[in-house]
């Protein structure tokens, strides 16, 4: 198995965007249930008021409608009934009060009470003050209905003889102005409530008509008929309302007509109420349970719920769509990746025994960069990506590997023709010519064919990652063929192998040491700083940084190596430079200023050694790993005010294009060596080199050279006016300062 599944418990870059992605999804699934709760919640509750107001509305007016009919009754019986009432013909009128009494359902006696005399008459008989323990004529229906041209209805109250509750319609009856007596109709209260009853179970809601003194006349509980709501209430609930219509009901007489109420009873049941009042001042409640409204609505509740999941199952899915698309395709050219490429070729291993890919490898085009915009480069490849398609396409599957590669594997590697079809594709892209404004151009590029069988394949699965860089140290042949085998692949591969086991080794014994090359002041002729460089203790030889770098990059390890070369400089440094003067200048990756973690590490490590700021520099390399120059400048500036200073190192060169001049804040440029070590043989790097000092004194940064290994150069160097001075002449990097 190939290496660079170091862990085999880490996550691959695609399940860590499944893993983010669906928990965004997650998160936005538990949101909209929230949401859809509280909305569907919102709409049942209100839709419940309604019902409710509806329902206790209506039977408001039902009741109304009812006792104004007794009354009307009990109005025309009376007038009806004068002559006899006054003739006190008893007979006649018992005889009409029993045949009332057992047609109407409403009223369970009917009696009528002289004014002068306080005795009366029902459907039995004489009533006698005898036979009961009141003078009638002292009750509150009685005295109302004298005081009325029209029938009155009493508050409830307890029946003498019976001791029922009862509801009395009074009526006065009289002679020339004078009150003869009074017609009454009792009604009482368990007998409405058996008879309405019928009509309240087959309510939603639990309905209580209330009379004018609460006192509860009809429910569907008979216990709770005849007693006052109040105690009810204070029996079935804490009597804790709540909510902006809410008052307590002792109050509700006073101030509302009608009203929502809301209250929480000793079960901790959230309870809602909807109260109106009737013409004669009798009350209808309506209440529900709020779990109850919902669980009367959990079919449509539950269908919601199911909706919302298959929102959620369809935004994963397309999530993951769009993952396997931007993990099979190139976001730009459209092409195939290289996870792709791996995937397919476990897949071919089964049927193919022998395998050719071809890497085409642009070679000028980070060159070109530096001298036209971005939208140039996307132009070019998007160009030079249909001409590969358009001659490879039948024949093979095109892949879009890092940077300005393209890889090819072709499905029939015997064929005849297929030799001869990579040769006039090298030749075709050769000599294209590309528009670039009003100028043509020609791409240099690289072409290598890997040959290898199946039995090779699943070695080869693993190496494929590695095969741009092993492609890459064939670009000295541009336009011409390159062929290489599997052994060329396994052998870079052990290498790379063995490398980073010396890194992890170095890591785990603490082996890696910093070293120490001064940087010279050149106007002044003094060590201005000192660049810390890394070198690898293995059986007492020490190893040089770069092929070791590249790696730590490629595998994630070189913060962790960047902040223990910081540490162990640092404690070095207050051992040596007790007046904290010396300036050290600390290699950074551009991978590590996509964002400042790396630095908050490194600060904390400044901190703790109580070292300034200012005597700290940060050296910027391997800028092409840089993602994002907008993040990467605000962290300079970020950490700028925190008195470190930055260079951008290799200028000149590769990724330090001349953009970075005008887009990173950084304080110093280091020229790369190539255009120092021969600066005295080769006019053209002179020049160049005279060209970025004016351009760095143009922008107010300092420039450093570095690979300055003759007195020749360094003269030079001081004429065109270069800052500083770095390399072999100067000093070797020595492990400890002279």
């Amino acid at each position: 198995m190939g290496f660079y599944n170091m862990n085999k418990f880490s996550l691959t870059r695609k399940q860590k965007q499944h893993l983010l992605y669906s928990s965004i999804a997650s998160i936005m699934l538990i949101l909209i249930f929230v949401l859809i709760i509280k909305v569907f919640s919102n709409y049942v509750i209100k839709q419940t008021k309604d019902s409710m107001k509806k329902t206790a509305t209506d039977y408001s007016l039902f009741f109304d409608q009812e006792i104004k009919s007794s009354m009307f009754f009990i109005q025309i019986l009376g007038d009806s009934l004068s002559n006899e009432l006054i003739s006190t013909d008893y007979p006649s009128l018992t005889n009409i009060f029993s045949e009332t009494n057992s047609s109407n359902y409403m009223i369970s006696s009917l009696y009528f009470i002289y004014n002068d005399s306080g005795l009366g008459i029902d459907s039995k008989g004489e009533i006698s003050l005898i036979n009961i323990s009141v003078d009638l004529r002292q009750r509150p229906w009685y005295v109302n209905a004298i005081n009325s041209n029209s029938p009155v209805l009493s508050d409830s109250y307890k029946d003498i003889n019976t001791d029922k509750t009862c509801i009395t319609i009074s009526y006065a009856i009289k002679k020339d102005g004078d009150i003869v007596g009074v017609l009454s109709a009792d009604m009482f209260v368990d007998s409405l409530n058996n008879y309405y009853n019928t009509i309240l179970s087959n309510e939603v809601h639990d309905i209580y008509v209330l009379s004018s003194n609460n006192s509860i006349l009809i429910h569907k509980n008979k216990d709770f008929i005849s007693n006052s709501f109040n105690e009810i209430l204070n029996n079935e609930s804490s009597n804790n309302f709540f909510g902006i219509d809410a008052f307590p009901l002792k109050n509700i007489e006073e101030t509302q007509t009608s009203t929502f109420l809301h209250y929480i009873n000793i079960n901790n049941e959230k309870k809602l109420a909807y109260y109106t009042t009737s013409s004669f001042s009798w009350k209808i409640l309506c209440v529900s349970n709020y779990t109850n409204i919902l669980l009367a609505n959990s079919r449509e509740f539950v269908l919601i719920i199911l909706f919302s999941f298959f929102i959620y199952v369809c935004i994963i899915w397309v999530i993951n769509l769009n993952i396997n698309k931007s993990y099979k395709f190139d976001a730009y050219t459209g092409l195939y990746t290289m996870n792709e490429l791996i995937s397919f070729l476990k897949k071919k291993s089964l049927t193919s025994k022998s395998y050719t890919t071809l890497f085409i490898s642009i070679i000028n085009l980070e060159t070109l960069r530096n001298f036209f915009n971005s939208e140039f480069e996307e132009n070019i490849l998007l160009e030079y990506t249909n001409i590969i398609k358009t001659i490879f396409s039948k024949e093979c599957r095109i892949v879009k590997g890092r940077n300005d590669t393209f890889i090819l594997y072709f499905y029939h590697p015997y064929k005849k023709n297929i030799r001869f079809l990579i040769e006039k594709g090298i030749s075709e892209l050769s000599n294209t010519t590309f528009k670039i404004n009003n100028d043509s151009i020609k791409l240099t590029s690289s072409f290598t064919t890997i040959d290898f069988t199946s039995e090779e394949i699943e070695d080869i699965k693993n190496i494929l990652p590695n095969c741009e860089e092993i492609i890459n140290k064939q670009k000295f042949s541009p336009n011409t063929l390159i062929q290489l085998n599997y052994t060329d692949l396994t052998k870079e591969e052990n290498k790379n192998k063995k490398k980073l086991l010396i890194i992890q080794e170095a890591l785990k014994n603490k082996s890696i040491i910093p070293f120490y090359q001064p940087i010279l002041d050149i106007q002044n002729n003094k060590i201005a700083k000192y660049e810390v460089l890394m070198r690898i203790n293995k059986d007492s030889e020490y190893l040089a940084p770069y092929p070791f770098i590249v790696l730590a990059e490629k595998y994630n390890l070189i913060e962790e190596i960047d902040l223990c070369v910081l540490e162990k400089s640092l404690i070095y440094k207050n051992t040596i430079d007790l007046e904290d003067k010396l300036v050290f200048s600390f290699n950074i990756s551009g991978k590590a200023l996509n964002d400042d973690t790396y630095l908050r590490k490194a600060t904390k490590l400044v901190d703790k050694y109580s070292i300034n700021h200012k005597n700290i520099e940060f050296e910027i390399t391997e800028t092409e790993n840089i993602n994002n120059l907008d993040i990467l400048r605000k962290n300079i500036c970020k950490y700028k005010d925190k008195s470190y200073k930055f260079s951008i190192d290799d200028f000149g060169i590769a990724y330090s294009s001349i953009s970075y001049l005008k887009n990173i804040p950084a304080d110093y440029l280091k020229i790369d060596g190539s255009f120092i070590k021969d600066i005295n043989e080769k006019e053209e790097n002179l020049y160049l080199v005279k060209a970025i000092v004016a351009m760095a004194k143009g922008y107010k940064k300092k420039t450093i050279a570095e690979f300055v290994e003759s007195e020749d150069i360094l003269v030079t160097l001081k004429e065109i006016g270069v800052d500083y001075a770095q390399g072999y002449f100067i000093d070797k990097p020595k492990e400890k300062i002279q």
